[in-house]
């Protein structure tokens, strides 16, 4: 169980730099709390009105999938940026899509 969580803890420290790399979301209404979700093997830690990648880009990162998965656990999603790259506006469309 330790062995666990330092890989989660580590993984977590070390995703902090890949965030600042341009893997997050800006939120349309800024979270009253901070959270920690996992979509679809993706770790995000949203805090205020953006929610940063904490881990290693899963290969899921990039799709309408995954930002739509999210979506739904924090609210409309206003920019979405995958290796700096913003979604353009068709996928952030279907990202925030009603199911």
């Amino acid at each position: 169980m330790r062995k666990l969580i330092f890989v989660v803890l580590a993984a977590i420290v070390a995703g902090e730099a890949m965030g600042a790399a341009g893997y997050n979301a800006t939120l349309a209404q800024p979270l009253t709390e901070t959270k920690s979700l996992v979509v679809y093997d993706n770790f995000f830690r949203c805090e205020g009105s953006v929610c940063t990648l904490v881990s290693h880009p899963t290969s899921s990162i990039g799709d309408a999938r995954t930002c739509h998965a999210l979506q739904r656990k924090v609210g409309i999603i206003t920019a979405y940026l995958v290796d700096g790259r913003p979604f353009d506006e068709a996928k952030l469309a279907k990202c925030n899509s009603p199911d």
